[in-house]
């Protein structure tokens, strides 16, 4: 049942009226005279039954035209439907909100012009067709709040990050009682109709909720993403995407500085992505650069990506083990720079789940005694990815508990591993040295480096061995997500073997260390703009400011948690007494996917969204509430003129009659 009410019940004051109209229809009624007959042979014998007829007659008439007056009163106080949100488009005094979605999506060319300048022209459109008395309303993504409509147009600029309904459905909340409707014009975008999705069911009873998807059919669009520097900064290798439409002889080329790369000519499938490697010049006097994607293309915030030539971010360590053991561990990593944080060293007994949760890379060497928070932390198939270096030794305490911890991670996956003591000792020997992983290191075997004892059988993929052919490092992933190291011999202080002795030791550390978070990307963090991401320093009590490509200061970061940068780009970070670096900010990638997701609610919630297209929209605003509210009177009160209209011609008639009755007796 959709139960109906009245725009303007104050109308219905006027059915007093019906009063008058029964007055009228009795003051005219025609007088009966009584007169008295010996008999009724010589009448006629439908008389009586005509005089019945007429009496019924006349009855009938007056229902019909009470009836007809009643209707006219009912349309002047305009029905409609609780349940029909498009009733409200007809209100004399409807509150109309219209809510735009600003993501980079709505920048999608057509031939009509872009889908976020075509929203607002909708509501201009809408604004010419509802009543003139109703109130229009526009949200500010800015101000974060509506403002009042005025018959001024209104440029679209879309905007980084998550759009934010969220706040335009708590305001309705708080602004009253009475019947509303909220207009959502958006292409419901990938993220878009999730987050949409979300708050839908904070909707205040009063408010219904209008969905206009603007999104095209067959769609296409071109973009580049996750711009990787090669370790020489010889080269920048981008994944070039196709979505919807085959890219043919695209062009990519890098700016950095003033300097601009040879264009590479890239082709990609429908529906699919290729990888293309730019080559590079020197970058040592660049921050970074811009990768840029040559192609016509009806969206195109997704064409370029930006890169910065050294570390993004500095990467948090964690050293867990013997800090007598381990100091060695931390010494180096503060010897590699920006990259990494200042190392952590707690011993199993000081840890707590806080430590891991905070860390990018868990190195654990020189395990001597069981850890809760670390057998939690191994058991654990939810917590968040993690990069980890376990490293064993021949020692039998050691081998234990660490053997221990390799279960717990992998279950029945890991093997018997056992430690042996060497009569002569082995050296490392590369794989190669041309490789990523081990360019650089200036010969295959490190014969300065001397393992006198280590354990057999460590688990994964082997990426170094020893020269007697037993694996040295391994590597695997555990189910949760987490990138596992598994080194055959300690890394720190230990009589296994000479490691940290030698200049072999902080190169192959940074290496271990690269490989391990490389497989997460935790050491380039991938920074969004116009989303909130975490700050590196804190609670470390530490300050850093944030400068632009231009050298202009953005914003500090003492004591705030996240920071939300706006726009895409290269900036500088400024740590208080630590080197500088340089990262980028990218847009969010989600809205070049091109595909939408309209709201999707049931229960009670869901009754009250309807979606509309552009052109029903607009045809709902011209005729009024358009439903059977206002076209189902308009007939009623045709065919109750048509029954008055037939009431009066046959009265007529029978008038005729009863003149003419006397020149035929």
């Amino acid at each position: 049942m959709n139960p109906i009410s009245f725009f303007r019940p104050e109308f219905f004051w006027a059915l007093l009226v019906l009063g008058v109209i029964v007055l009228i229809h009795l003051l005219k009624r025609p007088k009966t005279v009584n007169l008295k007959f010996s008999t009724l042979r010589f009448f006629q014998s439908g008389a009586v039954r005509s005089f019945k007829a007429r009496r019924l007659r006349s009855i009938l008439q007056l229902l019909v035209r009470c009836a007809i007056a009643a209707l006219i009163i009912a349309l002047f106080a305009r029905p409609f439907g609780k349940k029909n949100p498009l009733s409200v488009f007809s209100d004399p005094q409807a509150s109309i909100y219209f809510w735009v979605d600003p993501t980079l999506s709505m920048d999608y060319r057509t031939p009509q012009g872009g889908i976020g300048q075509t929203a607002y022209e909708l509501v201009d459109s809408l604004q010419k067709k509802l009543p003139l008395s109703s109130k229009l309303f526009l949200y500010d993504h800015g101000r974060k709040e509506f403002m009042k409509k005025d018959n001024s147009g209104i440029q679209f600029a879309s905007r980084h990050g998550d759009p934010d309904p969220g706040s335009a459905v708590r305001q309705l909340k708080d602004e009253g009682r009475e019947r509303r409707v909220l207009v959502l014009l958006s292409d419901f975008q990938g993220n878009t109709g999730q987050v949409i999705d979300s708050v839908l069911r904070d909707l205040p009873d009063e408010v219904a909720m209008v969905c206009v998807p603007l999104s095209q059919k067959d769609r296409w669009n071109y973009s580049i993403s996750g711009p990787e520097v090669s370790y020489g900064r010889e080269s920048v290798t981008v994944m070039a995407h196709a979505r919807g439409k085959a890219l043919k002889a695209g062009k990519i080329y890098v700016t950095t500085g003033k300097m601009r790369t040879a264009r590479v000519e890239v082709s990609v499938e429908k529906d699919d992505s290729a990888e293309v490697k730019i080559p590079l010049s020197d970058m040592s006097r660049f921050p970074g650069g811009e990768v840029i994607l040559e192609t016509p293309d009806p969206l195109s915030f997704d064409n370029n990506v930006y890169f910065s030539a050294g570390q993004q971010i500095s990467s948090k360590v964690l050293v867990i083990g013997s800090p007598d053991e381990n100091r060695v561990i931390a010494a180096a990593f503060n010897v590699l720079g920006p990259a990494w944080e200042n190392p952590a060293v707690k011993s199993e007994l000081d840890l707590i789940y806080d430590d891991l949760d905070s860390a990018d890379l868990i190195i654990i060497n020189s395990l001597k005694r069981p850890s809760r928070v670390l057998e939690a932390f191994a058991v654990s198939q939810g917590s968040s990815a993690k990069a980890v270096i376990l490293s064993f030794a021949a020692q039998e305490e050691i081998q234990s508990w660490s053997g221990s911890l390799l279960k717990s991670a992998f279950s029945s996956s890991a093997g018997k591993i056992n430690g042996l003591t060497l009569q002569s000792p082995l050296s490392p020997v590369l794989p190669d040295t041309l490789s990523e992983l081990w360019r650089g290191f200036p010969r295959v075997k490190s014969e300065d480096v001397l393992v006198y004892a280590f354990c057999k059988g460590i688990p994964g993929d082997v990426i170094l061995r020893l020269s007697g052919g037993e694996p040295l490092v391994t590597k695997l992933s555990d189910k949760a997500g987490r990138k596992w190291i598994i080194t055959a011999t300690p890394l720190g202080i230990s009589e296994e073997n000479n490691l940290c002795e030698t200049g072999f030791f902080i190169p192959f550390l940074d290496r271990l260390a690269r490989s391990a978070v490389a497989e997460l990307k935790t050491g380039k963090v991938a920074w969004t703009a116009g989303l909130a991401f975490r700050n590196p320093f804190y609670g470390d009590g530490a300050a850093a400011s944030v400068f632009d490509s231009e050298g202009r200061m953005l914003t500090a970061l003492q004591n705030k948690p996240s920071i939300v940068l706006q726009k895409a780009g290269i900036y500088k970070m400024v740590p208080s007494g630590k080197p500088s670096w340089y990262f980028s900010v990218n847009a969010d990638l989600r809205e070049s996917e091109i595909r939408s997701t309209l709201p999707s609610v049931s229960g009670p919630a869901g009754r009250k969204i309807l979606t509309l297209k552009k052109d029903g929209l607009l045809s709902a605003a011209e005729a009024g509430s358009g439903g059977a509210f206002w076209y189902f009177p308009w007939i009623v009160l045709i065919l109750l003129l048509l029954v008055e209209t037939i009431l009066w011609t046959s009265r007529q008639h029978q008038s005729g009659i009863a003149e003419q009755a006397p020149s035929k007796i």
